[in-house]
């Protein structure tokens, strides 16, 4: 159930890997081990809401750019239409430039969209303080279940320790036939937030 909408909801990023677990304990076991979800884009469609970033930070992390009246739904963007693509083209110019996340102003007289001065302060702002790079990550909610069959799921990357296990290798002969497996090496005294950079470099392939 989220807190924010009290709904439950399922809560995706757009392009990459942008979520972030505790990054100061060490993994040790694989069963701890971040794993990606890659999901079709046709998913989108099914959304109940999609925002220019992280929707869980807006009251907490983003007050240096936005305006104290400021409300989060003024920065809902249109489910199942073309508009995270065009937030893609119009702030970071192509998809190349968002996956890495190296963002631009629109090239577009903005004066007194408020919103998107908001946003795009926000996402040239060089400094990790007070968000993080999911401030740059475009946010999918949906609230319906996704299968892990073709039908909802493009690929998975799962730790290089577990993907001999007789349930995924169950998974893979029979709903998940056809879903794309991509692996990392995992080392256990290591946190997640060693792997980030691994895991966007493997997504980054495949999308």
């Amino acid at each position: 159930m989220c807190n924010v909408f009290k709904e439950a909801l399922i809560y995706l990023f757009y392009g990459r890997p942008a979520y972030r677990a505790i990054e100061s304990q060490q993994l040790r076991l694989s069963a701890r081990a971040p794993v990606v979800l890659i999901f079709n884009n046709v998913i989108e469609r099914a959304g109940m809401r999609l925002f220019p970033f992280d929707s869980g930070a807006f009251e907490s992390r983003y007050e240096p750019w936005r305006h104290q009246d400021m409300q989060l739904s003024g920065f809902t963007m249109p489910c199942g239409q073309d508009a995270a693509e065009r937030h893609v083209s119009e702030f970071f110019g192509s998809r190349d430039h968002y996956l890495a996340m190296a963002p631009i102003r629109p090239t577009r007289p903005y004066s007194g969209e408020f919103e998107v001065e908001s946003i795009a302060e926000m996402l040239n702002d060089k400094s990790a303080e007070p968000a993080d790079d999911r401030r740059l990550a475009i946010e999918l909610q949906i609230n319906r279940n996704l299968s892990l069959t073709t039908a909802d799921t493009f690929a998975i990357v799962v730790p290089e320790s577990i993907s001999e296990a007789d349930w995924l290798r169950s998974w893979q002969s029979d709903l998940g036939a056809g879903v794309i497996v991509k692996t990392y090496q995992l080392r256990p005294l290591h946190t997640a937030g060693h792997y980030q950079a691994k895991l966007e470099e493997i997504c980054a392939e495949l999308v």
